[in-house]
């Protein structure tokens, strides 16, 4: 998002591009970041990203640490007390405000889910299926063993006075009573029910893999609505606010139902599993390579709203992430836990979605909800809960992503609109990453529009920082920069004389003798340069030529009236878009040429010079750069033929010469017909110096005409002719 006069400044710049004005490199170039989308690409610490758009210190957090792999599921009892569960050791924790205490061992690999039915907690698990019971102050115990391996999802259903259980691989739900007992309630006909929740009168929801379908039915497991999602998994289903709020992913690509699988009996927490998932899909795909660097790139997460009697519409869509949990609070923001980047995403409706929580784990596998207020945040990779706290964090500070300015730059201001006070601070470095060669944190800038202090450098990043109570808001931030001015690039200079459009050293039985004239006439001494060039700046070149003879030291300019300047400067839709984003465009090389003009030169062989100059746009701080070709003959002498006689009855030899090139092509004719080609006495013409014979044959008595014509290699031709005389019989 950027205020109206930046929009109005890229208009500008695109304009100027367009009329190949070429005023880039003077143009002050702006960093703005101020919208939900720009402030996500930075690092949140203890900071939120607004509905609005704005930052803000965000709530505190009290992080507990665990010697776990994941948590991965979340409940609370109705006295507020959170409790855990985790993988892969298959425990309960309760989560005090100093830490996590051990309340019993399931013996399972993972418990995927809990939940508080009439002062008991019930923990679901796999790879066994096994629900366990615990009531506070005693011992927990098995409560029922499924014929399912896989337990998802639990909610204690209030009309049943039972839990609802969903199940895999089967894709069945189940109904478990307190004494244990199950039953299965409903058959989806899907692989997995992967989500539950309890809706109006008492129906249920459920949501399955893998095709995605959400399933409504009653408390006695009658249908009464099925949506079919374009999505692949539901995840997350959570009914307030008198609606349904649906979390999904979409696997972009997949062959077959591989998504649940265990290794060896045992099943991984969610990062392993859908790293096997990414390395089956590999193997199926004949061994082209998924990458560790990240398996959400395999999904899109999906949140949507769906309101009883009405359609169901899409909230928000995360592309190349994968969605583990959803809650909703009281003021109906959206929570979403995805991973693989440890982000707590929040959304509200219309379609806004920003970063809540930018954590240092990996995965974000689950939120804790209660009474209407995000309560947890709980991790995988590894293990740890996030507390909320009633207050703002003590410490807060967003560090912005790094900024390329594509070449080195020299800094302006940076500027800030909040609604109390802040700290903004910078540093810059030469590579894409910080690391020890970029110079410290600049010291805290405390009024906005201060000039920068940081040294010149092509990358940039800015930090925010909250003192202790300050609750002020950032609506946006902005920095100047201007780059050093770039050299012009070129690429290689290409020469061609314009004769060679018609060589010599090829016959022309079958030309006309005036045409052939003609056009070698117009082409004599024409030499075409081309060359490509461009500047990274945006800048409108010139361009200088010179030639210098071989053997001399000195170069001699071609144009030194008036420079070659290229034909108008354009840049495409990608380069305008790239403007827009605060890059610079792409560089463009475009084609250059020139035709000159030799006829007056000494034969010989040249070199030539091509100079680019942006010194139109940067006065003294112009640079040149400039590329050589070459080398090139000149020719523009006639061979000669200073020998020519008869040796035998209608047979004469003679020598062709040139002082520049080698004698290309020697031809005859008798008495002004057609021209004939003569072999070079050796087989090639390669040499300034040919000999040749000619042959005649058939020659009627009486006098005659023999001429005969050598050409260079610079298409020139010198002639002699003889006469002779062939007596009658």
């Amino acid at each position: 998002m950027r205020c109206k006069r930046t929009r109005t400044v890229w208009l500008a710049l695109a304009l100027v591009a367009l009329t190949g004005s070429g005023l880039l490199a003077a143009t002050t170039s702006i960093w703005m970041t101020a919208s939900a989308e720009d402030f996500a690409r930075g690092k949140l610490e203890n900071v939120a990203i607004l509905s609005t758009g704005q930052l803000a210190p965000g709530m505190g957090t009290r992080r507990l640490k665990m010697e776990e792999i994941s948590v991965w599921a979340t409940t609370f009892a109705p006295d507020g007390t959170a409790y855990v569960g985790t993988g892969n050791n298959g425990r309960v924790f309760v989560a005090g405000k100093d830490g996590a205490r051990k309340v019993f061992e399931t013996g399972e690999a993972v418990v995927t889910c809990l939940v508080w039915g009439d002062g008991v907690l019930y923990a679901g698990t796999m790879p066994s299926g096994k629900i366990f019971a615990w009531k506070p102050g005693g011992k927990a115990r098995l409560l029922a063993d499924l014929e399912a391996p896989y337990i998802w999802k639990m909610i204690y259903h209030s009309g049943l006075k039972s839990l609802v259980v969903g199940t895999g691989p089967e894709g069945q739900v189940y109904t478990v009573t307190p004494e244990g007992k199950p039953k299965v309630f409903f058959d989806s006909n899907e692989s997995h029910v992967l989500s539950l929740a309890e809706g109006p009168k008492g129906s249920i929801f459920a949501g399955t893999s893998m095709r995605g379908v959400l399933y409504q039915f009653g408390s006695d497991a009658s249908v009464q609505g099925t949506w079919d999602l374009d999505d692949n998994e539901v995840r997350g289903l959570t009914f307030k606010h008198g609606s349904l709020y649906v979390g999904a992913n979409k696997i972009k690509s997949y062959e077959r139902d591989i998504y649940f699988m265990g290794q060896g009996g045992m099943m991984q927490d969610r990062s392993q599993f859908a790293r096997m998932l990414a390395a089956q899909i590999s193997q199926l795909r004949q061994g082209q390579q998924v990458g560790e660097k990240g398996f959400q790139e395999l999904f899109e997460a999906n949140i949507y709203r769906l309101e009883p009697g009405k359609a169901m519409h899409r909230i928000l869509s995360i592309p190349s992430r994968y969605l583990c949990d959803i809650g909703v609070d009281k003021d109906k923001v959206i929570y979403a836990a995805t991973g693989d980047e440890g982000e707590l995403w929040a959304a509200t409706e219309p379609n806004l979605g920003w970063v809540m929580m930018d954590l240092k784990e990996a995965q974000v596998l689950s939120v804790g909800i209660h009474k209407g207020r995000l309560r947890t945040v709980s991790t995988g990779n590894g293990a740890a809960i996030y507390r909320t706290e009633e207050e703002a964090a003590t410490s807060a500070q967003f560090t912005s992503e790094v900024k390329d300015t594509g070449f080195r730059s020299r800094w302006g201001g940076i500027q800030w609109k909040s609604t109390g006070p802040i700290e903004v601070l910078t540093r810059t470095g030469s590579h894409s990453i910080p690391d020890k060669t970029w110079s410290e944190w600049s010291k805290p800038l405390e009024k906005s529009g201060s000039k920068i202090s940081s040294p010149g450098a092509r990358f940039i990043q800015f930090r925010l920082r909250w003192k202790k109570g300050q609750e002020s808001k950032v609506d946006w931030v902005r920095l100047a920069y201007i780059n050093e001015n770039q050299r012009p690039q070129i690429s290689k200079v290409l020469t061609a004389r314009m004769q060679d459009a018609f060589p010599a050293t090829k016959g022309l039985p079958d030309m006309k003798e005036g045409y052939y004239q003609r056009q070698m006439k117009e082409a004599k001494g024409k030499v075409q340069i081309s060359w490509k060039a461009g500047d990274p700046d945006g800048d409108t070149l010139r361009y200088w030529l010179y030639y210098r003879r071989e053997g001399d030291k000195e170069w001699v300019i071609i144009n030194p009236k008036k420079p070659v300047m290229a034909g108008m400067g354009y840049f495409d839709l990608d380069s305008i878009r790239r403007m827009k984003a605060g890059k610079k465009p792409a560089l463009r090389l475009q084609d250059v040429s020139h035709s000159w003009n030799t006829a007056l030169l000494a034969d010989g062989w040249y070199m030539l010079k091509v100079v680019a100059s942006d010194e139109r746009d940067n006065g003294d701080q112009a640079k040149k750069v400039w590329k050589e070709a070459g080398p090139i003959l000149i020719d523009n002498r006639k061979p000669e033929i200073p020998e020519l006689k008869s040796t035998a009855k209608l047979t004469w030899k003679g020598v062709a010469k040139d002082g520049a090139s080698f004698i290309a092509r020697i031809e005859y004719n008798l008495d002004g017909e057609k021209w004939e080609m003569v072999k070079a006495s050796d087989g090639i013409y390669d040499n300034q110096k040919e000999s040749f014979t000619i042959k005649l044959k058939n020659v009627m008595p009486g006098e005659h005409v023999l001429t005969v014509r050598a050409f260079d290699e610079g298409g020139n031709n010198g002639q002699r002719q003889v006469g002779f005389k062939i007596p009658a019989k």
